[in-house]
């Protein structure tokens, strides 16, 4: 069992900021290795409001929401099995759509 940490850097919209501590950056520590599910999950399991905003009812990154490491877009990556290295930077982003 490894007890080696990866420590990423989420950072959020204010509207998913508000549902998360109210940070729109924040240090977040995984075990090794860690994952872009590894870390909603950790987020979602202390903020449960932020999991529904970011995720579907069965996992899946909402439509509006799309997630990069770095500048890219972890839909052209491994998704949510994107591997996260230490000193990383997750922007979540979240489209607005109307008229």
């Amino acid at each position: 069992m490894s007890t080696e940490q990866t420590t990423v850097t989420l950072v959020m919209p204010a509207v998913i900021a508000n549902v998360a501590g109210g940070e729109r950056e924040r240090n977040v520590s995984l075990p090794a290795p860690a994952t872009i599910k590894a870390l909603l999950d950790q987020v979602s399991g202390e903020f449960p409001v932020f999991g529904r905003r970011v995720r579907n009812e069965v996992g899946e990154i909402r439509r509006y929401v799309n997630i990069f490491l770095g500048k890219r877009n972890i839909r052209n990556a491994q998704g949510q099995d994107t591997v996260l290295a230490s000193g990383d930077r997750v922007t979540i982003v979240q489209s607005v759509a109307g008229g």
